[in-house]
């Protein structure tokens, strides 16, 4: 196997170069511009800044939890038998088209 060892890479038309450590792995997200700390319970949004996920309770107003309610394609949905799958609706299913259901989904 073949090596190419370098500690900096460029653009061929010039622009801002990539310093790459003496030693250890390279990691991409260091060289970003971004705000936050970078972890395992973060993620990193479009718009630079390294956000928690967003989980469980809902307890500000006028924050709700959505999802889809109409159906305008063929389309699939499978769901294991090791979760819970809920969907709150109604749904509609517009045209010709079919929605499948593998599994078992709770329409609320």
């Amino acid at each position: 196997m073949s090596k190419v060892l370098t500690d900096q890479i460029e653009k061929r038309t010039g622009g801002t170069a990539i310093d790459l450590p003496a030693s250890g792995k390279w990691s991409p997200t260091t060289q970003l511009d971004t705000t936050g700390t970078a972890d395992t319970t973060t993620f990193l949004r479009g718009d630079g800044s390294w956000s928690a996920i967003v989980a469980g309770d809902i307890t500000t107003a006028n924050n709700f939890f959505q999802n889809w309610n109409t159906i305008d394609v063929n389309t699939t949905s499978t769901f294991a038998t090791t979760i819970n799958a809920a969907i709150i609706g109604p749904i509609s299913v517009t045209g010709s088209y079919v929605w499948s259901v593998n599994g078992t989904l709770n329409i609320i």
